[in-house]
């Protein structure tokens, strides 16, 4: 998770366990995101095709899972927010 990205201030975690699967690094034990509006999450790529149906939008609910409970916060994607790393 980027540090100030809008995920980030949408109060989302991301992993910090270290683990290697395959040849490929990751972290574990952050959030799951399970939606994206109305979209269910399937794998990598299907988050990043519901997040191209939402390009236009200022905000996106998303329901995720933390320590086994559903959880719902709301990811501000206004213009400011969704060029972030541009700004640094």
């Amino acid at each position: 998770m980027a540090k100030g990205s809008p995920a980030d201030k949408a109060g989302l975690r991301g992993g910090s366990v270290p683990a290697r699967l395959l040849s490929r690094d990751f972290l574990l034990g952050g959030d799951l995101v399970i939606s994206f509006g109305t979209e269910e999450a399937c794998d990598s790529e299907c988050l990043v095709q519901a997040g191209r149906q939402f390009v236009d939008a200022d905000r996106l609910p998303v329901k995720f899972l933390r320590s086994g409970a559903v959880m719902e916060t709301t990811i501000d994607l206004s213009g400011s927010r969704r060029n972030f790393l541009e700004e640094r």
